[in-house]
């Protein structure tokens, strides 16, 4: 019967890969990974969205979608440029679509995997709904490695937007 042999080849090959697989993940591993995993899932959902939990060398280069596909000049570290307000739904803009003006882009990064990423959108302070553009902060909360860590940075961040 060639599909008793069949079925027993299948069996081994998935057998040795997950006896490789437990061997390369240490128990200390894993659970940095899931601790990284489940500090990522509150800061997303902290700030009313998420973007989804990707590998600290994978979201280094997460992209923004600013509005109109313009990038402000002179993006601070956090925030909008100077002369430019937070954008927000309330100011009528078509390509302003977050009621808090920004959102979280990236997530688990940082020294311990409780690090993000913002994309704010802007619009000159004095200027219509053309002037908008968007920025992408430095990486945020880098050294947070608790979930009060993580909410504490986050308040800091609305509070931040808010006084803007």
């Amino acid at each position: 019967m060639w599909f008793k042999r069949t079925s027993s080849k299948i069996e081994k090959y998935t057998t040795d890969a997950t006896d490789q697989l437990a061997r390369q993940v240490s128990r200390r591993e894993g659970l940095k990974r899931a601790l990284a995993g489940a500090t990522t899932l509150i800061a997303g959902v902290a700030v009313g969205q998420f973007a989804g939990a990707k590998s600290a060398a994978a979201a280094v280069d997460c992209p923004c979608a600013p509005p109109r596909g313009v990038y402000c000049s002179g993006c601070p570290t956090n925030g909008c440029p100077s002369g430019h307000v937070i954008c927000k739904t309330s100011h009528g803009c078509d390509p302003c679509i977050y009621s808090d003006g920004y959102w979280v882009s990236c997530t688990g990064l940082g020294s311990c995997g409780g690090g993000f990423r913002l994309c704010y959108d802007c619009k000159k302070s004095s200027g219509t709904c053309s002037t908008t553009c968007g920025c992408r902060t430095g990486i945020l909360c880098s050294g947070c490695c608790t979930a009060d860590e993580v909410k504490a940075e986050m308040a800091r961040v609305q509070q931040e937007a808010a006084a803007a």
